[in-house]
């Protein structure tokens, strides 16, 4: 450029501040332009499922049909923005997630810190980005017809010219309802295809803020109302900030964006220094003929650069037909000296004529990139790599904007340019909308503490009991092998960092398995050494050591709640069920009889015709030691129930709740109910199951139960309900071999259920039930104490559950569990190997279902036969789910819903501390014993990054064997490999490789 040309760019041309479109606040999310226009943005997260070579061009299609008579009418622009930075981005994305991490962690006195260190590590070395889309939508007057036009100048309410800027009565009053509409009628359009929602002023003004300076400032807000005295921060004069001249009159949103002057290079005409970044716009010279869809192109970018991409369209069919007869006339005036100009000419006479039609449709567009950088060297490379990516897309052809590249760059930021400078291009709406970013992964989630990321790790979060979910149920489905356990023991780790705690959650893990030991030593370890107790592995053994009493009421209770009565109804039923069910209407009759006289027999306040169990001393030493000390009077012979109820008076808790337990009624009282109660007998006399009387049948099951399933033999002896996390492993009491193997061990995980969650299905306003006990004592400490509890989430996690599965009762007292689960603040996740594992109705209820494993094309096919998703989304998982660590995650909401294919991004720390194998196990504690637990991890991470010890453990025992030549020695391989990472940290595998060869 020549002096005189810079002299005068540099004095007569507009400002940045001259060039900036908004100027007032209408409402919460709509601005007023320059021209008293209006202007609303909405966020284009992305497809809701994956569009491949079939999908996309059924939803262009489904999107041209929704807006082309919208697009008909013209007064409207567009302007789609999509921008990724894996740098100052990606360090914003990582750090908003890591700061909400260490917000709960230290709300709740959490040690995360060593998980959060790796997780920062990973999502750096991945190049995680930043990544967003942006419809902004201005609607001018041309929306109007001319008389509506004229209508609504002399509705308008001019202000004086000092507080144009500050005051939003300067609009078109009659034209918001329009744009309104508009805005309305896009949203829903692209809500169809896409995850949308609308943005805020202050939203937009943040994403403004961070195109101009290249900082993602959360806390940036708009301030609406300025005084006409306050001089802009702009304008204050210092050393590290001279004046600049613009007049003190500009309006107050310009001088908030632009607190620095955006400056064109002296030396390179075509790049913008401002905030001390470079930036070079691309201006591209016009659309192509064969249009991709954007996903193709992202793909040819490499991650580590970041970019940005802006298309604006100007709708109105007669103003693009005229735009075209204009273009046409210039191209045959051009051609008369040139004859390439011809194809000009004939494309323009090809558009005109595909306009002629009633449903035709085009629009006058403008697309223009950007890319930048920390000094002019490194943005000429990627403006230089940009530019050649976007030519192989799909043939689009980068030309150098000779003009002020300081209003190229204004049109690639959302809402800034009053108008485009790029090259005007006419297009067909269908064609137009293949460009679009509108096929990037998208997710509901737009935060949680569960780190998904798509395939190419844009972050695709995921939120445990996310609220505009309908209900909390996760379904995962995962085959032997395919990370199924550290996918449930991440959702576990990801509820408790939930930022939305106010308290810890309680969790209940019922496991087929030693898997969760790894998971409660983590929770110990996080919880620190004054609540490691509240982390608790229990494993359930049928040894007549620990007895678990279903019958079990709420403290000082005579009879059960309703949700209590429904638990027993089903393990009753579990207990008591033909092998083929053909007379389970029978049982459905009599087992809440046997319910109700049970408690009515074992209570005290029945009418004198229960028969209550009496205190006796010894059956509960620390009972009677507090009895011992002698303020508590009682009758000379007290009832279990007395005690109960004067422990409560006495404020022992504890001890009141131990004393409940030996007064509700145990298994074996329904055979004194069916040899006692004439009532029974009389209803149910003539009732056969088979040739069998019912009473006898029910009397000989009983007794085969009691005989076999030790556990129900005496009164609750063991208290799981006070912890954060309980994984009860039920390996030593499944058996699945046989039908009587199958109930035995549906019995025992609905009485694993009921011990360890037996709470998480009441809420505070059980105590107004008529089955409640009307003691106010008992009354007041039971709704104090539920009602804390009750406003954090609980999480009930079934994992093996088909195992369980073939029961009826059981199934069907799960889903009635699951359908009000959300009312009682309660997520229950379910997991199986195969999702054909369980019912169609256990399918339906689960609002997020997790397959961590594609399988092969023919279990594919069912799938896609159950659940009725794309064939591009089968081809995609079956492509892209290799190996753990990838899973097809399914989300509903009320009236959406996703499928994407993600990754569960877990750094060697985090999946040693979850790995469930027995020699990691073996491995793991052998350090643990020697370092403590998060050092173990952080050893056996570096030297084992995937997260276990695989193959290496067969090398490594043949090494022992060879060694010390003593087959007992093999059987100590994990104490041996501890004990020498521990003293060669960084020689221990070359030694071993030498001495194999």
């Amino acid at each position: 450029m020549s002096g005189l040309k810079q002299f005068f760019a540099k004095t007569l041309s507009l400002t940045a501040y001259d060039l900036c479109d908004l100027q007032a606040v209408e409402d919460d999310h709509t601005f007023v332009t320059a021209d008293g226009y209006y202007c609303s943005a909405i966020s284009l997260d992305g497809a809701k499922t994956h569009l491949g070579e079939k999908e996309h061009p059924k939803a262009v299609q489904r999107l041209s049909d929704r807006l082309n008579a919208s697009f008909k009418n013209p007064g409207h622009q567009i302007q789609f923005v999509f921008i990724q930075d894996p740098e100052a981005g990606g360090k914003y994305v990582a750090k908003k997630q890591l700061d909400e991490l260490r917000s709960v962690a230290e709300r709740l006195d959490l040690n995360i810190e060593p998980i959060l260190e790796e997780r920062e590590s990973i999502w750096s070395q991945k190049r995680v980005p930043f990544e967003a889309c942006y419809v902004v939508v201005k609607t001018s007057l041309a929306a109007f017809s001319k008389a509506d036009q004229e209508r609504a100048i002399k509705d308008r309410d001019v202000t004086p010219y000092v507080v144009m800027g500050q005051d939003p009565r300067r609009g078109y009053r009659r034209l918001l309802a329009k744009h309104n509409s508009f805005v309305k009628n896009l949203t829903g359009a692209f809500s169809e295809v896409c995850v949308t929602e609308p943005t805020t002023v202050h939203q937009l003004a943040r994403v403004i803020n961070t195109f101009i300076t290249g900082r993602y400032d959360d806390r940036f807000n708009l301030k609406q109302v300025q005084s006409k005295r306050a001089v802009p921060p702009r304008l204050q004069v210092s050393t590290s900030n001279p004046s600049d001249p613009t007049p003190l009159s500009q309006p107050p949103i310009a001088n908030q964006f632009w607190t620095e002057r955006p400056k064109e290079l002296e030396d390179e005409e075509a790049i913008v220094k401002c905030h001390n970044r470079y930036i070079a716009p691309i201006q591209i010279e016009t659309w192509s003929d064969r249009p991709q869809a954007f996903t193709e192109m992202v793909s040819r970018i490499e991650r580590r650069f970041p970019f940005s991409a802006s298309f604006t369209f100007q709708t109105g069919k007669d103003q693009v037909r005229s735009f075209l007869n204009s273009k046409h006339r210039m191209a045959m005036l051009a051609k008369i000296f040139n004859k390439a100009n011809g194809e000009q000419a004939s494309a323009a006479t090809v558009l005109r004529d595909y306009l002629v039609g009633n449903e035709a449709n085009a629009l006058k567009g403008h697309l223009t990139f950007t890319t930048w950088g920390k000094d002019k060297d490194t943005c000429l490379t990627r403006k230089e790599e940009l530019s050649a990516a976007v030519s192989s897309w799909c043939g689009l052809r980068p030309v150098e904007f000779l003009d002020d590249p300081v209003r190229l760059w204004l049109e690639g930021i959302p809402a800034m340019a009053r108008k485009p400078v790029s090259v005007p291009s006419a297009i067909r709406l269908k064609d137009a909308l293949v460009y679009l970013p509108v096929d990037r992964p998208a997710s509901f989630f737009k935060n949680g503490a569960m780190p998904l990321f798509s395939t190419d790790y844009k972050p695709m979060p995921f939120m445990m009991g996310a609220p505009f979910q309908t209900t909390w149920n996760n379904n995962w489905f995962a085959p032997p092998g395919s990370g199924k356990s550290v996918g449930l023991f991440g959702s576990t780790l990801a509820l408790l960092l939930s930022e939305d705690n106010k308290q810890l959650p309680k969790q209940v893990f019922l496991d087929v398995g030693h898997a969760g030991v790894g998971l409660v030593k983590l929770f110990k370890s996080i919880l620190g050494p004054e609540r490691a107790h509240r982390a608790h592995y229990f494993t359930m053994r049928n040894d007549g050591q620990t007895f678990i009493n279903p019958f079990d009421t709420m403290t000082c209770n005579r009879y059960p709640t309703d949700q209590e009565k429904q638990d027993l109804i089903s393990l009753l039923g579990i207990i008591f069920a033909t092998e083929d069910g053909a007379d389970s209407k029978y049982l459905e009759l009599i087992i809440p009889d046997l319910i109700n006289k049970m408690y009515e027999l074992r209570s005290d306040k029945s009418g004198g015709k229960g028969d209550p169990a009496q205190y006796k001393r010894h059956q509960d030493p620390e009972i009677d030691k507090r009895l011992d000390r002698g303020d508590i009077e009682l009758d000379e012979t007290p009832l279990w129930w007395e005690i109960a109820d004067a422990m409560l008076y006495a404020g022992e808790y504890r001890l009141a709740n131990r004393a409940t337990r030996q007064a509700v009624p145990l298994l074996r009282d329904i055979n004194t109910i069916i040899a006692k109660d004439d009532d029974l007998k009389r209803k149910f006399a003539d009732v056969t199951i088979g040739s069998v009387p019912l009473l006898e049948y029910i009397r000989i099951f009983t007794e085969s139960t009691i005989s076999n399933v030790i556990l129900l033999n005496a009164p609750t002896n063991l208290d799981l309900n006070e912890t954060d996390l309980l994984v009860i492993n039920l390996a030593d009491v499944v058996s699945t071999d046989d039908a009587t193997g199958r109930k035995q061990s549906a019995t025992m995980f609905m009485l694993a259920m009921v011990a360890g969650a037996r709470e998480f299905f009441q809420t505070p306003e059980v105590v107004s039930s008529p089955t409640f006990s009307d003691d106010p004592a008992v009354k007041s400490y039971h709704l104090e104490r539920l009602k804390g509890s009750f406003n954090t989430k609980r999480h009930l996690i079934l994992d093996e559950y088909h195992q369980f599965n073939t029961i009826p009762s059981l199934d069907k007292r799960i889903i009635s569990c699951r359908r009000k689960g959300r009312k009682n603040n309660l997520i229950i996740s379910l997991a199986t190997q195969y999702d054909f594992h369980v019912t169609a109705e256990q399918r339906e209820i689960a609002t997020n279902t997790f397959f961590m494993s594609a399988s092969d094309r023919t279990e594919m096919n069912g799938r896609q036969e159950r659940y009725q998703f794309s064939d591009d989304i089968k081809e995609h998982a079956l492509r892209e789910q290799r190996g753990p660590g990838t899973m097809l995650h399914f989300a509903k909401k009320k009236d959406n819903t996703t499928w994407q294919v993600c990754r569960d991004v877990k750094g060697p720390m985090e999946l040693w501390a979850f790995s469930s194998t027995a020699e990691d196990l073996d491995l793991r504690n052998a350090l643990e014993d020697k370092v403590g637990f998060w050092e173990a991890c952080r050893i056996l991470g570096k030297n084992f990054p995937g997260g276990g010890i695989g193959d290496f453990h067969h090398k490594f025992t043949k090494y022992v064997q060879a060694t010390f030549d003593d087959p007992q020695m093999a059987k100590r391989w994990h104490q041996i490999l501890a004990k020498k990472i521990l003293m060669e940290p960084d020689t221990w595998r070359l030694s071993i490789s030498e001495e194999l060869e």
